[in-house]
């Protein structure tokens, strides 16, 4: 949810460092949703094939990579597709859902992933008061996208410990 958090507080910021209006904006929100699109369609289809655990470790990793480099584009076009890429990985979120779905007891499991939807709702607001802080401190949107990915990149290692789907595992 961090690539779309982000829609609301990094385009203005980026668009003005590059001197660029409304309608940059409204491409650099866009691409991180036509990236959702994208990896909605090819990552989840794909952990049907080679596995849920190598997609989610991929989408992670992509997630991780491309928010990083948000933050070193170099010109808006490069900013455009890292922050494509950044949708794209968040694309499959919906795969880890299932997956923690089949780890946890029937008993418990709509709370648990009730508690996955809380959680989302309070990281987009948690991004969108560390935006609001940042900007306003004169962080500038650079600073943002580094805060934005540090919750991925200390994710990513935890990610490790994982096991693959048992209902996978099952039908392969």
């Amino acid at each position: 949810a961090r690539g779309t958090a982000l829609t609301g507080r990094l385009p203005p910021g980026a668009c003005a460092a590059w001197g660029l209006g409304d309608a940059a904006q409204t491409t650099l929100n866009a691409a991180v949703f036509v990236g959702q699109i994208a990896g909605a369609v090819t990552l989840a289809p794909a952990a049907d094939v080679v596995g849920r655990f190598p997609v989610v470790l991929a989408s992670q990793l992509l997630l991780t990579l491309f928010g990083g480099l948000s933050a070193a584009a170099a010109s808006f076009d490069q900013l455009v597709a890292c922050r494509f890429f950044v949708g794209f990985a968040e694309g499959c979120s919906l795969v880890p859902l299932a997956q923690l779905a089949e780890f946890v007891p029937p008993a418990s499991r709509g709370a648990v992933l009730n508690c996955t939807n809380l959680a989302w709702g309070l990281g987009v607001l948690g991004i969108q008061l560390v935006g609001w802080a940042a900007l306003r401190a004169g962080e500038g949107w650079r600073r943002l996208c580094v805060w934005a990915v540090l919750p991925s990149a200390l994710l990513t290692p935890a990610l490790l410990v994982l096991e693959e789907s048992p209902r996978w595992l099952l039908a392969v």
